[in-house]
């Protein structure tokens, strides 16, 4: 049930930086007592999030059992959403009227696809836009933590119906769409490095400024090319 109801997504991948692929793990316990394996005390989390989430320091990264509870459902409760509405079985096409319907259906789900990829990247937007504000030292560390958890928290369905529609319907923009992730996550590895000076006893936000501002750059850049391409394939369905 745990593998199936995540899909091998990692729930913490999931609610922190939207991202929805498929990851290996493992089935980390959320008390941290192996000897408690009721299926509500268990979530998937790829290897370097159970790593983190073990870790003695979890709770000073803002980690905490209540949180990886919260991803899990959500990510669970999308799973399902998914495979009832977006997943359908593929009928062949015979004769003129079959392929026309084939057509309409794959125009409106490049449109959806084109709606989801616009909302995803007003959400990376805004966490690019709180980045940048803790960068020039407007907000605190666990301000702009809060701010993302929140932002996380916003129609978590939405991402990941577009990773699914992409691997059902249109794996031939994946490329294009993992080359605006790697851009997303740039912000979560600029994070990671604040946090390990932001814990010492030094902290200067603003050498991060360049770096913050060129994947923001690569993000935007890479997410109008994913959408030209989505936009060509409506034309000329």
């Amino acid at each position: 049930m745990v593998l199936t109801g995540s899909a091998r997504r990692c729930a913490l991948c999931f609610g922190l930086n939207r991202d929805f692929s498929e990851k290996k793990g493992q089935i980390a316990h959320l008390d941290k007592d192996r000897n408690n394996s009721s299926l509500e005390n268990l979530v998937w989390l790829c290897l370097e999030c159970h790593d983190r989430y073990d870790s003695r320091t979890s709770q000073s990264k803002g980690i905490t059992k209540g949180e990886v509870k919260v991803y899990r459902d959500k990510l669970c409760a999308a799973i399902e959403d998914i495979t009832e509405n977006v997943l359908r079985p593929k009928i062949a096409a015979s004769g003129d009227k079959e392929k026309s319907q084939l057509s309409a259906d794959r125009i409106a789900k490049a449109e959806e696809l084109y709606s989801s990829v616009q909302n995803w990247s007003a959400t990376v937007s805004a966490i690019f836009r709180h980045l940048h504000l803790l960068v020039e030292d407007l907000v605190t560390f666990n301000d702009h933590m809060d701010a993302i958890i929140s932002l996380g928290n916003n129609n978590p369905g939405e991402f990941a119906r577009l990773s699914m529609m992409l691997d059902m319907h249109f794996p031939e923009l994946k490329l294009d769409f993992a080359k605006a992730q790697i851009a997303a996550c740039r912000s979560s590895q600029i994070v990671d490095e604040i946090r390990k000076e932001w814990e010492s006893d030094y902290y200067d936000g603003y050498q991060y400024k360049s770096d913050v501002r060129k994947a923001e750059t690569r993000f935007h850049n890479s997410c109008q090319l994913f959408l030209q391409k989505i936009a060509e394939m409506v034309r000329n369905a």
